[in-house]
Order: C-alpha cells, then structure tokens, then sequence
C-alpha cells in the first residue's frame, strides 16, 4: 500500500495508485491514472478536498445501487462527483429524473453494478429441490421489508461452502456484459483518471484491477501481489469489515481477507476454462482492438 496515500486518506481506506508496473512490452503502467480504493462515502470534508487535488474524473462503483444509497457515511464526496448508475445500456442520474443522461459531466460517481441475479440463480440451481423454494420466498421477503434473512441462509447453505477464488470466478462468468461497460468505460480518455472501487476494495475492485493489468500485460506475480495489499490495506477498517461480511452477511471469515492465493487460484481457473485472460475477454466482447485503445493509454516506454 501507498502509506502517503493512508496518511493523507484516513478515512479512505485501501486507496492506492495502480501504477509502475513493468508490462510485457518493456512498457510501464502510467502513473497518476488509475487508483484503486474502498468505499469513499465515509471521507470527510478536508479529506475531499485533499481527494480533489488528484484530478480524478471519475469514481466507478462497483456495487449496487441500493448498497450505496443504504451505505453509511455521510456522501461529502458526493458534491464533487454527481451519482449515475448503469441500467439496460444507459447512465441514468441517481437523484433526479430518471432520464438517460448522454453527456455526463467531467466529474461523475458511475454505479456499475458487479452483481447479478444469474451469480444466485446460478448457484441456487446447484442446491436441493426443497431449499431452492424457500429461498425465493426469502428473498421476496428481504426484497419487501429490507431484511438480509435470504442472504445469510444463502451464505450458510451455499457461499460458505466455496471458496473466495470461485465467488470471484463466479463474477467474471456472470457478469460479461457489465465487465465490458466498466472497461471500456476506461478506455474514454475523458473519464481518466479514474478510482475503481467497491465496498472494501478487495474483491469485485480485485477482479477488475487483475483483468485490466492483465491486458497491459502486467506480470502475475505482481497483480497477486497487488491484490495482497488489500490485507494490509483493510487493516483499519478490519472490525467493521468483519461486521460487515460476517456478521450483517453471515460469510465466513475467509471471505474477509486477500491473500495471494486467492488471485492464484482465480487466474488458474480462467485459463482452465478460457485458455488466457485474453481469450476471456475475446468471450466478452473486449477484443484485441479494444485492448489495444487500453494500452494506449495506460502505458508509456
């Protein structure tokens, strides 16, 4: 982790700069383009004027749009950078009317949300005939009263008995279409520089950050080790970390930690399946053109 970036941020934990890393091409990630963090809601105002100093154009959120409305913290960043979120191939302002917005502005919070009912479905099929039932039901009520019943009932029966590597496997296989909104929406120079985020930084912000520094050819020993600062890079915020996935989710501890064999496990599994990282993203839609339009603009000689 970047400690002046811990000493400046307190609030803003797991915050870091993707960048220095030597590519495969003798080329190296630019600096001062892409940072990596937690949840910026909780920054005070001095913090969010110190954050504004990085020229950042924009913050793109990984999680849902009702889990940032219902986040705590007070949002100060949030006059700096208006709130959309992505919906049916459109951005749509968070708080006014819901009118697809075709000009966003310079600077703009993007909900793109990395969770998808197919990640659910996907494995509630797996389980018993006479669970699957009571689950719908479960959530139905969670849906109606706000309640997480079905989400730790689905955590205990079916979450807790994979492993954190196969969660994130399970991201990439069922979410395609929206990976491929989040990268090419950092391949338009106008929203660089950009802070990729998500709850904790860790995990939908891991699986992000591995398939952009594996486009620009960044070796795998450092996106694991990348992704194994997010340990010491939570420490502040471990207790609720805990709290959060554990205790209001009902995961295992396991799924509060980034430990390198996380990430190892994850690539393993990609290339079991696809071949590479890049025939993934052929899968997807995010074909060497696009990769290219990347490179471009991420790395330098």
């Amino acid at each position: 982790m970047n400690y002046q970036f811990e000493s400046e941020f307190p609030k803003l934990a797991n915050f870091r700069c993707l960048e220095g890393f030597e590519c495969s091409d003798g080329s190296r990630v630019k600096t001062s383009l892409l940072y990596r963090s937690a949840r910026p809601d909780i920054m005070t105002v001095e913090e969010c004027e110190r954050f504004n100093k990085f020229r950042i154009n924009s913050i793109i959120d990984f999680r849902r749009k009702d889990e940032y409305v219902n986040a705590p913290g007070a949002k100060h960043i949030s006059k700096s950078y208006p709130s959309y979120y992505w919906k049916k191939g459109e951005f749509l302002p968070l708080k006014k009317k819901k009118k697809p917005i075709t000009n966003l502005p310079d600077r703009k919070h993007l909900i793109i949300s990395l969770f998808s009912m197919a990640i659910i479905w996907n494995t509630l099929y797996m389980v018993n005939f006479f669970i699957r039932w009571p689950s719908l039901i479960l959530a139905l009520i969670d849906k109606i009263f706000g309640t997480r019943i079905f989400v730790k009932f689905y955590a205990k029966l079916v979450v807790n008995h994979t492993s954190l590597a196969d969660q994130y496997f399970e991201i990439l296989e069922n979410t395609k279409p929206i990976i491929f909104v989040v990268l090419n929406t950092l391949t338009d120079e106008k929203n660089l520089p950009a802070l990729i985020q998500c709850s904790q930084g860790k995990d939908r912000t891991g699986v992000i950050a591995m398939l952009i520094l594996s486009i620009l050819g960044v070796k795998d020993e450092d996106i694991i080790e990348d992704y194994a600062k997010s340990e010491k890079g939570l420490v502040a915020m471990r207790v609720h970390t805990v709290k959060e996935i554990c205790g209001m989710y009902g995961f295992k501890d396991a799924f509060t930690h980034a430990r390198p064999d996380t990430m190892i496990d994850l690539l393993q599994s990609v290339r079991q399946k696809y071949g590479s990282v890049m025939l993934f993203l052929d899968e997807i839609g995010f074909d060497e053109t696009h990769r290219d339009k990347m490179r471009l603009l991420f790395t330098q000689s």
